[in-house]
């Protein structure tokens, strides 16, 4: 590779790799500031040096990029599925599994805070045919905690696929466990239950 202040140009037949990220790009190149190292933004821009530049064979450096931009595209898309199967999504309530998405979990926060101002003191919540009925501020507490959980879970969804988008070895990003990092699921138990009865309005004859 020959240097030429902030010119660097690769030996013939070959291109120039960044070393952080892998991109390829042509033959020769200007250096100029960094605003990005692994995929992440620098809280600063820094100078590039001709050493963060290395000149290698265009087809198989062309080849390996295509493959690590596919396997975290890949890994990503497991993150994402991960994040919405019940390995996260749940939690369980008097022994139930059950899962509640942001939109119901407001939808029944509204309704409980609007049965206490009315002056109830429980709200009847159902689930499978069956019915709870949860003092106004034990239900408050628990959509609460479920929505820390849920938060805390999109967070570790987060930071693993920024982490996934960074790393650039291909053994990396293959190994990288994507279930680690998550809170566990809320328990919750309430004693006032009462199951619905199949055909319980027959009609004597």
């Amino acid at each position: 590779m020959v240097i030429e202040g902030n010119h660097i140009i690769a030996d013939e037949g070959k291109v120039l790799r960044r070393k952080s990220d892998k991109r390829v790009f042509n033959r020769e190149l200007w250096l100029g500031k960094a605003f990005y190292v692994n995929g992440k933004k620098l809280a600063e821009p820094v100078d590039e040096k001709p050493s963060d530049y290395e000149d290698v064979e265009e087809a198989a450096a062309i080849a390996e990029y295509d493959k690590m931009i596919a396997m975290r595209k890949a890994k990503i898309e497991m993150i994402t599925a991960y994040d919405l199967s019940s390995a996260v999504n749940g939690f369980t309530f008097n022994g139930i599994r059950m899962w509640l998405d942001k939109a119901t979990r407001m939808s029944l926060r509204n309704s409980v805070e609007i049965t206490k101002a009315a002056g109830g003191t429980s709200y009847a919540f159902w689930w499978d045919m069956d019915k709870y009925e949860i003092e106004c501020d034990l239900f408050l507490e628990m959509l609460s905690a479920l929505e820390i959980y849920a938060i805390n879970c999109y967070a570790t969804t987060e930071r693993h696929k920024s982490e996934v988008n960074s790393l650039c070895d291909l053994m990396d990003i293959e190994v990288y466990d994507i279930t680690v990092g998550y809170p566990p699921q809320p328990v919750f138990k309430n004693d006032n239950k009462v199951r619905i009865q199949e055909n319980q309005e027959k009609v004597e004859e």
